[in-house]
């Protein structure tokens, strides 16, 4: 079994999301494979922003309007549509369509990354309670190393 980690960034965010699969793909192979992925997705997300342009043009007809209505939805627009049926990613389902098993975990640990690693006071409306644990715990290390 080969596991993939495949996902996007920005400069604020990212989401990934884990499969695995029998066949070990290409760095292209792979690249290949989520390209017609996405490309799904973003038929189905172009569709949408039609129709919710459609809304937007039909409520105001103004400048603003006919801007949003040349905007394309965005490489995370595609990872993030959902099919009627199921709750379920529309890129995950196609990945499954492919062959690819997307992993579950038993747990899963996100500490805010921005976050002073030894002031618990930093960045208080993001820090996480587990993040805060962290933090006081490094603290209490470095204290007791340095002191």
């Amino acid at each position: 079994m080969h596991l993939y980690d495949i996902g996007y960034h920005s400069c604020e965010e990212s989401g990934y999301w884990q499969f695995a699969h029998e066949k070990l793909f290409s760095e292209g192979e792979l690249f290949n494979v989520v390209e017609d992925c996405l490309y799904e997705c973003l038929k189905i997300a172009i569709e949408e922003k039609r129709e919710r342009d459609k809304i937007l043009e039909e409520k105001w007809d103004d400048e603003l309007s006919s801007r949003i209505s040349r905007e394309a939805p965005t490489i995370q627009d595609a990872f993030f549509i959902s099919s009627e049926d199921s709750k379920q990613r529309v890129f995950v389902e196609e990945m499954e369509k492919r062959g690819f098993k997307k992993l579950e975990f038993e747990k899963r640990l996100s500490l805010f990354g921005w976050s002073s690693a030894l002031n618990p006071q930093d960045w208080p409306t993001y820090n996480t309670d587990e993040t805060k644990e962290m933090i006081r715990r490094f603290r209490r290390r470095y204290e007791a190393e340095n002191t």
